[in-house]
């Protein structure tokens, strides 16, 4: 007998269960809130944040000046799948 929505249980899982890619974005907003945003500029990670890239007290990936800084960083903590701003695969 086949459960109701079992197909879609297996495909969520499976989905949830793969890597993510660790991202690199880069923040896109002069103003933030009504005031300058001292973020601007700078580059910080989505998808699977690293730990030792992440912020506990902002609750999200520390921000690195360039993109360079984040994929090294990214390297260092043992990320295997990195991707660039521009959505390239970062091979090292």
């Amino acid at each position: 007998m086949k459960r109701n929505g079992s197909g879609e249980l297996a495909t969520a899982h499976y989905i949830l269960s793969g890597k993510f890619s660790t991202a690199i974005q880069q923040v896109n907003y002069p103003i933030h809130k009504g005031q300058p945003n001292p973020a601007h500029g700078k580059f910080f990670f989505v998808g699977s944040i690293p730990a030792a890239c992440y912020d506990s007290e902002r609750g999200g990936s520390k921000f690195y000046a360039t993109e360079q800084d984040a994929i090294d960083a990214a390297i260092a903590a043992g990320a295997e799948r990195i991707q660039g701003v521009d959505c390239r695969r970062i091979n090292y």
